[in-house]
């Protein structure tokens, strides 16, 4: 049996009796019904709010790293392998407020269920012989601000355009997103820089999303970016066949290569403590390649042997923190703490400690034996 142990302390009985043959099959048929829901769930993820500062400074939310793929799910269309909106675990921006100076930072996704909007993506470039559409060639332009910005017109009277390109992650794939030839799922996305944003002066030459150097990428370059996630239908070739975006696209650099990242690890990966008392192990953490933001520690526990898998109560896990701040390439720890009953029956158990922050996940190891004395 394998208990997922949150971070306070937690006591689990295991029970061995013969069930009737209805209660069986009731809970067989209860099994199969979650099973079959979990499958038809929109992805599977559960995203927490990231905790990435924004490049742009207009941007008040904090940012969750992710890649396209996490962005646009695993649900793709049978014929054009463009992505559906089904797949997608973050919160998604409505028709208004994906060109509102000010989006939500948080939304509800196809699900109904409230996540970050706001996400950033490291590596990606533009699709292969494809360019960004920026001012009239792009054909989205205009003189007046959306009416939920104002609607009034534009500083000094001027045009503005809205500048986009269809994205791809060449991690996962390397066919063109613009045609139907190939016919892997297409790991793509479009970025859009918007009109209102540039009359306002949050994008535009010499900010975060300088529209004038963006329109100029390639696709042997790699950008980094970030932006809003919306969904934008209907799909097209100028959408990669799906019709996810990030809109508005707040800010974007040439990529160095390194995402963002966290290590861990547990000292001593193993220990021995008697029925009755406890045990000790540190968790370390350690900011890698810039990586900000909160970590949060939880763990299950599982019999590695006969006798441990009989025990009536398992060993317990608790952290103090239990969730920990990472300051940009800094350091942190928690102290584990492993207890004991004395109806655990001794033997050997695995703990698998999990440290989560946003879509990045890590996981130890220890080996924990449980002796009489």
């Amino acid at each position: 049996m394998v208990t997922t142990l949150q971070t306070t302390a937690q006591t689990h009985r295991k029970r061995t009796r013969t069930l009737p043959i209805t209660a069986t099959l009731l809970l067989a048929a209860l099994a199969v019904s979650a099973g079959l829901f979990a499958a038809h769930s929109a992805s599977g993820m559960t995203i927490a709010p990231g905790n990435f500062p924004s490049w742009n400074p207009n941007v008040t939310c904090q940012a969750t790293l992710a890649t396209v793929h996490q962005v646009i799910g695993d649900h793709f269309n049978s014929s054009t392998q463009g992505a559906l909106e089904t797949g997608g675990p973050f919160g998604v921006l409505n028709g208004t407020d994906e060109s509102s100076l000010h989006p939500p930072c948080m939304a509800p996704n196809v699900n109904g269920t409230m996540a970050p909007t706001f996400v950033e993506i490291h590596g990606i470039s533009p699709t292969t012989g494809s360019i960004v559409q920026d001012g009239a060639i792009g054909g989205k332009c205009g003189l007046r601000y959306t009416p939920t910005n104002g609607g009034g017109t534009y500083p000094g009277g001027q045009t503005f355009c809205n500048a986009y390109g269809v994205f791809q992650d060449t991690t996962e794939y390397t066919g063109n997103c613009e045609t139907l030839q190939d016919p892997n799922p297409k790991i793509c996305i479009r970025l859009e820089i918007d009109r209102d944003w540039m009359a306002a002066g949050y994008c535009g030459a010499g900010t975060a999303c300088d529209n004038s150097t963006f329109d100029k990428l390639s696709s042997s370059q790699k950008i980094d970016v970030q932006g809003f996630v919306t969904w934008h239908p209907p799909s097209s070739s100028g959408h990669g066949y799906s019709a996810w975006e990030l809109h508005p696209l707040t800010a974007w650099r040439i990529s160095t290569g390194a995402t963002p990242d966290f290590s861990m690890s547990a000292s001593p990966t193993t220990m021995t403590v008697s029925v009755g008392s406890s045990g000790s192990a540190t968790i370390a953490l350690s900011s890698l390649n810039d990586f900000v933001g909160t970590v949060d520690l939880s763990a299950s526990i599982a019999p590695s042997d006969t006798t441990a898998s009989l025990s009536l109560v398992e060993p317990t896990v608790s952290f103090s923190p239990a969730s920990v701040v990472l300051a940009a390439n800094g350091t942190g720890a928690s102290a584990m703490t492993v207890s004991s009953s004395l109806l655990t029956t001794p033997g050997t158990y695995t703990i698998t400690v999990t440290a989560n922050s946003g879509t990045i996940s890590h996981s130890a190891t220890v080996t924990v034996t449980v002796s009489l004395l």
